[in-house]
């Protein structure tokens, strides 16, 4: 959602600059409850099926790069 405050801060509505502003030091910690509930992401349908849609295409590209071996698998040691 860093990148979505990113866009705010710049927008030209005043809420959506003010609100960028005030989220921004918790975005940067990625905490995302502020954007998510502040900006109508949340019972929006136009803001909501990108914000879903967007992470189902990452998910689907990052599988797809490390089923081509493009990107190394994660590997966790057993202790």
């Amino acid at each position: 959602t860093l990148p979505l405050v990113l866009m705010m801060i710049r927008s030209k509505e005043k809420g959506f600059s003010t609100l960028g502003k005030l989220c921004l030091p918790a975005s940067i910690f990625e905490i995302n409850e502020p954007v998510v509930f502040g900006v109508p992401l949340v019972m929006n349908p136009y803001m909501m099926i990108p914000y879903t849609l967007s992470t189902l295409i990452l998910s689907a590209g990052t599988y797809l790069l490390m089923l081509f071996n493009i990107i190394g698998r994660p590997v966790a040691n057993i202790p």
